[in-house]
């Protein structure tokens, strides 16, 4: 099964913060930024707005930030009791047909997300089922910590920047 690209990105960022990230929270990237223009015309003596560049982040968010970064490494190294067994939704939608699939499975090319198409079709027409292909499996936090000590999860390219530890 493929490593999950972050730990539980909704829940690790509400674990442990409470409401404080309301009272620190300012709108550091949309407010307070400065406004930069590019040249156009021939003569370059016009501008026109091209882009923003936000303004520094205040104390609060960098401690926010910073705090935030801490739990999500903590998360991933410790792991979460949580079990994930394989399941299945389908529903209608107005333009097709809708399957929500969580299974062990890999897909890595278009031969095998053709594979994972005949799959879902053979859930949907009650050819197979999920406890026939997948008997007994679950994906625990054993399992997280496994994967966990062959790739970690790193927050580098996310949260790391805000935090002032990239």
């Amino acid at each position: 099964m493929a490593t999950p690209s972050g730990c539980l990105p909704g829940a690790n960022r509400v674990a442990g913060l409470g409401r404080g990230w309301r009272r620190s929270h300012d709108r550091w990237l949309f407010e307070g930024g400065t406004k930069n223009y590019k040249k156009v015309g021939k003569t370059g003596r016009r501008k026109k707005h091209s882009s923003y560049t936000s303004r520094e982040l205040s104390e609060a968010q960098r401690s926010y930030y910073a705090k935030l970064l801490e739990i999500e490494t903590r998360l991933c190294q410790e792991g979460i009791d949580l079990e994930v067994r394989p399941s299945w939704k389908w529903q209608r939608l107005s333009w097709a047909m809708g399957v929500s699939l969580v299974a062990p499975l890999e897909v890595r090319n278009e031969r095998e997300v053709a594979h994972l198409a005949h799959f879902a079709r053979q859930l949907i027409l009650r050819q197979t089922t999920l406890d026939q292909e997948f008997m007994g499996f679950v994906y625990d936090k054993a399992s997280w910590l496994h994967d966990q000590s062959i790739a970690p999860t790193s927050f580098n390219a996310d949260i790391a920047p805000l935090a002032g530890k990239a």
